[in-house]
């Protein structure tokens, strides 16, 4: 009886050694990006945006993603019911996402993912002869993307993350003319995970 007292306290004693020597697992995750965002019917030039994004890990394949971005963008605007055809426009935009992505390779230092879900476009435009409007409508976003340089399995720590995605949405500005939002976003960023 002693021996097995003895045995189970050993093992007992190593099990907690290996648990504690093991690397600490991450369970989320944030960081800041900038991009370049292109919106059809707004600014065919495209401009440049700030954001900033969260998640956390429900899975080693499978993380609950958050994230605010932030642009400004000047383009000219075609009116059908004024005199004034064309009207310089200034847009602020603030985009709201949430979603789900899936990584096939959550251990590689390389992590390639999958992402989509919905969001909320909420945009101020504004104009010196016609005032300032505001517009918002829900939306919702696909995409793929991937985390390396420094991405060690589910480890802490930071990553280099580029990210693309397409977005479907539209807005009311001005006179009730609806203004065609979707549009594509490329944006490169660093995260940390904790």
């Amino acid at each position: 009886m002693k021996k097995v007292i003895a045995v189970t306290i050993v093992l007992l004693m190593a099990g907690n050694g290996a648990a504690y020597n093991q690397p600490e697992q991450a369970e989320g995750y944030f960081g800041i990006r900038t991009g370049f965002i292109q919106l059809e019917e707004v600014d065919d030039e495209g401009s440049f945006n700030l954001g900033l994004f969260g998640g956390m890990f429900i899975s080693p394949r499978f993380t609950l993603d958050a994230s605010v971005d932030f642009q400004t963008t000047d383009f000219l605007y075609y009116f059908t019911d004024v005199s004034i055809e064309f009207v310089q426009l200034e847009r602020k935009t603030t985009a709201l996402q949430a979603g789900l992505t899936f990584s096939p390779l959550p251990a590689s230092p390389f992590r390639p993912f999958v992402t989509g879900g919905v969001g909320y476009f909420y945009s101020h435009y504004s104009n010196d002869y016609y005032g300032s409007e505001v517009a918002g409508d829900a939306g919702y976003y696909v995409g793929f993307g991937a985390d390396f340089l420094g991405f060690n399995s589910d480890e802490p720590g930071f990553t280099l993350t580029v990210d693309a995605r397409w977005f479907f949405t539209r807005e009311e500005p001005y006179l009730e003319q609806e203004i065609q939002a979707d549009g594509r976003m490329v944006s490169i960023g660093v995260k940390y995970k904790f």
